[in-house]
């Protein structure tokens, strides 16, 4: 995929269906209808924002585990007592839904450990904001990204049009998410918030126009 996709999944973790982006020099396949995604203007990401970005996630259901190079002989945390799952960690570290439902283990958090014979494991972490590797945004000083999903709270967030304004700064979300995105110049680390997703008729299609930090559209299908 050239410039990435995105991947649907349900309750279960199934995948249930899988769009690619397309951008707005690609070549229209055969299918009649697209799906356009809108988004506004870049407004600018504070570091407090970053900061919330940056720490640490429970990787999905606790689905991939650390050995916790702590020595002492009362770790902190929640012990989890589970000699089966102690006895899995001591051959591998990541695990399937169906495998953590097999050892009761879908609700594992951050904080937890298992023993494992003389070691302890936790729940590997995170940060939320990915390396780029697109290479128009690399060339351009272009390093991390992550995606603010639609009403997420963040730390001195403020999309550029808040439907209610007795928010305060502080807590502020985007109503269909947003993408972030930091350089190596921390003054254009910015978002893009989704302004709108709308159907194309790819047999009309207008010529393709050349992106812009004015805003842009990514049509995916």
């Amino acid at each position: 995929l050239k410039n990435g996709g995105f991947v649907y999944y349900d309750k279960q973790e199934q995948i249930v269906g899988i769009n690619c982006v397309l951008g707005p020099d690609s070549d229209a396949s055969n299918n009649e209808e697209k799906i356009m995604i809108k988004f506004k203007a870049p407004q600018p990401l504070t570091d407090m924002a970053i900061k919330e970005l940056e720490s640490e996630h429970v990787t999905p259901l606790g689905s991939k585990w650390k050995k916790d190079l702590e020595k002492s002989e009362n770790p902190t945390g929640t012990e989890i007592k589970n000699q089966k799952f102690g006895k899995a960690l001591q051959t591998q570290v990541e695990f399937t839904k169906a495998e953590m439902d097999f050892y009761e283990l879908s609700d594992a958090v951050c904080n937890s450990y298992v023993k494992s014979g003389d070691s302890y494991f936790r729940v590997a972490t995170r940060s939320r904001l990915r390396a780029v590797t697109l290479k128009d945004l690399l060339q351009v000083g272009c390093r991390r990204f992550a995606w603010i999903h639609p009403k997420e709270f963040l730390p001195g967030f403020r999309p550029s049009q808040a439907k209610n304004t007795s928010l305060v700064a502080t807590e502020t979300y985007c109503e269909f998410g947003a993408f972030a995105y930091t350089f190596d110049d921390a003054s254009l680390n910015c978002y893009f918030e989704v302004e709108s997703i709308s159907k194309q008729d790819t047999r009309a299609r207008s010529p393709p126009q050349p992106m812009s930090r004015q805003g842009t559209d990514i049509v995916r299908g």
